[in-house]
């Protein structure tokens, strides 16, 4: 038996038979959504069980983190990402056409040349 924090044994759903309204909306889902991969014992907990998940002490604790993982994208952000990535498809086709490959960091020399050993002295005058 499989008790929640609030005390509850939700197993006796598994073996009840579904109502007529969750095989009814099974078979709306179906049609109307057009998603075949239904099954109709998730359909009819789903419909039964909402409430008490929604009322229960694990959606209060986890509620937020939830929501935060699955913040739906604003118009303008899905402009931004669709934006990005054209322009990762256009940099990628470029490359690929020009035959590009990713500029290496020219070696640096230590010291200084002669033409900036000279340039970086102030001239002193001799006191004689």
């Amino acid at each position: 038996m499989a008790v929640t924090q609030d005390g509850k044994d939700f197993t006796t759903y598994l073996t009840k038979k579904p109502s007529a309204t969750a095989v009814a909306f099974y078979d709306w889902l179906a049609e109307v959504v057009g998603y075949g991969e239904l099954d109709l014992k998730s359909v009819a907990l789903a419909t039964t069980l909402r409430m008490e998940f929604q009322a229960s002490k694990w959606w209060a604790e986890n509620k937020d983190s939830y929501r935060a993982a699955h913040k739906p994208v604003t118009k303008n952000e899905q402009r931004l990402l669709d934006e990005i990535a054209s322009l990762r498809s256009k940099i990628a086709e470029v490359t690929e056409t020009a035959n590009i490959t990713p500029a290496q960091p020219a070696a640096r020399r230590s010291g200084t040349s002669k033409a900036t050993r000279g340039a970086n002295q102030t001239a002193v005058e001799s006191p004689y």
